[in-house]
């Protein structure tokens, strides 16, 4: 057999796993606000947009937003899957407050990563003052319950935006005035409505309502899926092997002929 049919057989046999794997190049981190369904803008600054709808009440010339584009089904997936995780990952760190000042809350962290604290969403609307303390590069902040209407003033310190995001995983209804979140708000069934305030990172919404707040568009990394290679599928595998297989029995013939011509 040839070197060049043995190439060729290798590439029959294996051609599955040089296959470079197709990403989709739009993510959520993408997005300062992205929404599934209407986002609604006055005053404030946005950056880019993604929603199922779209209006500014400052008109269709104005410069609070950098772009809009449409939501889809894909993202809206993918927002959902990350809440979803999220939420289900177990606390490394827990919320205490004073014996005298139980608005006035901190966030404990207990290692040297991305910290994840589990808070009552009862507690958390009872909140004016939110900070982060211990160990840790960033923190998941998982929130249950479904409507929230507060004002909490979060200090996280020199943690960095992206390294932070609020998951109000349960909500359907959010509401704050003139908060200052330090990191990105991920509540895809909710709407959520934004008066005044900032948010450093990001926002993933159901529906988004906003006038006069500032958005950073620093989104939680955690956002982004890998992008790793797949698995390949079990008749990927059994063409591999069979390819090998070929490859197996080819050489030992050829191995024959030249013992045969040799003798």
């Amino acid at each position: 057999m040839s070197r060049i049919c043995l190439l060729r057989a290798l590439a029959i046999g294996c051609g599955m796993i040089a296959a470079a794997p197709a990403f989709a190049t739009v993510t959520l981190t993408d997005f300062s606000v992205y929404a599934t369904g209407a986002v609604a803008i006055s005053g404030g600054a946005y950056g880019t947009i993604a929603s199922g709808s779209f209006a500014n009440a400052n008109g269709p010339n104005a410069r609070n937003f950098s772009g809009n584009s449409a939501s889809s089904a894909a993202l809206d997936a993918a927002a959902a899957a990350a809440s979803r995780e999220l939420a289900g990952l177990s606390a490394t760190g827990a919320l205490t407050s004073g014996q005298w000042t139980p608005g006035n809350a901190t966030l404990t962290g207990t290692s040297d990563g991305i910290n994840v604290f589990n808070i009552d969403g009862a507690r958390y609307s009872g909140l004016y003052a939110l900070h982060f303390a211990g160990p840790g590069t960033g923190a998941i902040v998982n929130i249950s319950g479904a409507a929230f209407s507060n004002y909490a003033n979060i200090d996280f310190g020199a943690l960095s935006p992206d390294q932070v995001v609020f998951n109000f995983y349960e909500a359907d209804n959010l509401r704050m005035n003139g908060m200052n979140i330090a990191g990105s708000i991920l509540a895809p069934n909710a709407h959520v409505e934004l008066m005044g305030g900032s948010v450093a990172g990001s926002v993933v919404a159901g529906s988004f309502t906003s006038a006069g707040t500032l958005i950073g568009g620093h989104a939680f990394a955690g956002l982004a899926p890998e992008q790793t290679a797949p698995v390949p599928e079990p008749a990927t595998w059994a063409m591999m092997l069979g390819g090998f297989a070929l490859i197996g029995v080819m050489l030992r013939r050829r191995r024959r002929t030249i013992r045969s011509t040799v003798a």
